[in-house]
């Protein structure tokens, strides 16, 4: 399929502005439930976004390509080297600034982005990387990740609770939105586990 050829980065990095010119064609396609590739078309359309440096439409159609975007990048290639690298961070990256924003103004999460931001979680417990999953599940108010992460994992409790006492208090003495509301919920977590 057509669609698969252009889904490598060796193809796409040298004819991005020729799909670009066929790229409404291609969202038609990731749009219509009839059609069998509907979530790779998205994901090729993410792709020419992201090399237009349309930075919230690489995201959108990343979200609609489901778990065709994968959260670890394709090894280097000899061509044009770590263009997926690139690409998966920058659609990470966006997701969860977008995913913070939405939780700090009480917004209503899109179920895509719920459903990435939980998968870019499992993937960081997977990977026994308890303080990122932490401090992203405090950047992004997720207090049963952090109660998860807590939980799965028997490391060094005493250095996790220092850990997240300092997160709380710099983000309550730095964060123009802080509100002791915020924390409460955490620190009442680790007073009931210690």
């Amino acid at each position: 399929m057509l669609i698969d050829v252009f889904d490598d980065w060796d193809v796409l990095t040298n004819t991005w502005f020729e799909v670009a010119d066929c790229a409404s064609f291609i969202e038609e396609l990731s749009e219509d439930k009839t059609f069998p590739a509907r979530q790779k078309a998205a994901l090729l359309v993410s792709k020419v976004a992201f090399c237009l440096k349309d930075y919230e439409n690489a995201l959108n159609f990343a979200l609609a390509a489901d778990t065709h975007f994968k959260l670890t990048p394709r090894p280097k290639s000899k061509t044009v080297g770590e263009k997926d690298d690139e690409y998966v961070n920058k659609i990470i990256e966006i997701a969860i600034d977008s995913y913070k924003k939405n939780k700090a103004n009480g917004e209503k999460t899109d179920a895509r982005l719920e459903g990435l931001i939980n998968r870019i979680f499992q993937r960081n417990l997977e990977k026994n990387e308890q303080l990122y999953v932490i401090g992203l599940a405090l950047d992004t108010r997720r207090i049963d990740m952090v109660e998860k992460s807590y939980f799965l994992r028997q490391f060094k409790k005493l250095l996790l609770l220092k850990w997240v006492y300092s997160y709380v208090h710099n983000f309550s003495t730095y964060s123009y939105d802080y509100s002791p509301a915020t924390n409460m919920p955490i620190l009442w977590l680790f007073v009931s586990v210690s």
